[in-house]
């Protein structure tokens, strides 16, 4: 049941009202809920079909809801905010210390060439051997994203045989080899994934992603390890903090 009511002679646009009202019964919806059709909706508030698509198209640039060709628009669920982009620990620790349950699904873990472009991140040859990690991460339950970190191996030496692939990586650095993280850079893009990470992830093809790249150091500058997570961003949101110079 939709609740609420457009409002004639107030200044305010149809399409205005319609998406407050839309956004308050979104939000309380699970992710993958079917939203009401264009036509229910035009039925409902009396307003036209293109208020109604102004209303929708605004909740879809906010990442609320979604729309598949075909078979409807659909609730995007809560989006779990990310406050890890400035900080020296992962999602694992974000997260858990906000009281979200993380698990994790390792799917690649071996001992490879370094490329050039994970050459260069890491600071080794092209071509040394480097640790592939690569997990399905889960949060309260629901694919979250896909994360790929790169080790120098001769740094870590036996870590491609040790569980690490259900466990948070950065905390196994610190415990076992007793790794520092002191700094770190990340990148974040937009991207949209392949069909195998929509399989994994359990969304459409091409699905907007946020895709986030960094690299962390220790106490001497040395590179720790180099990450690129693809992160459902029907999902999740990226907190930045500004700070007055």
């Amino acid at each position: 049941m939709i609740n609420g009511i457009i409002e004639r002679g107030t200044g305010l646009p149809k399409y205005y009202q319609l998406k407050h009202i839309l956004r308050e019964m979104v939000t309380s919806m699970s992710a993958g809920t079917p939203v009401p059709s264009e036509a229910d909706l035009c039925h409902k508030f009396d307003v036209s079909r293109t208020t109604v698509r102004k209303a929708l198209s605004d909740l879809i640039q906010e990442g609320l809801i979604y729309t598949i060709q075909g078979k409807g628009t659909f609730a995007g669920g809560a989006k779990k905010r990310s406050s890890w982009v400035a900080q020296t620990g992962g999602l694992f620790a974000d997260m858990t210390e906000r009281g979200f349950s993380v698990t994790m699904k390792q799917l690649e873990l071996a001992i490879i060439p370094a490329e050039e472009n994970i050459s260069r991140e890491l600071q080794v040859k092209e071509g040394e051997d480097i640790v592939k990690l690569v997990r399905l991460r889960f949060v309260d339950g629901k694919p979250f994203d896909i994360c790929t970190n790169y080790l120098v191996a001769n740094r870590y030496p036996g870590i491609e045989k040790m569980e690490i692939g259900t466990h948070s990586l950065y905390s196994t650095l610190r415990s076992v080899f007793g790794v520092k993280f002191v700094s770190g850079v990340r990148l974040i893009e937009a991207g949209s994934c392949t069909p195998d990470e929509a399989r994994f992830l359990q969304i459409p093809n091409n699905s907007p992603l946020l895709v986030m790249r960094s690299t962390m150091f220790d106490e001497k500058g040395e590179t720790i390890e180099h990450g690129v997570v693809r992160q459902r961003s029907d999902l999740s949101q990226i907190i930045i903090n500004v700070i007055p110079h």
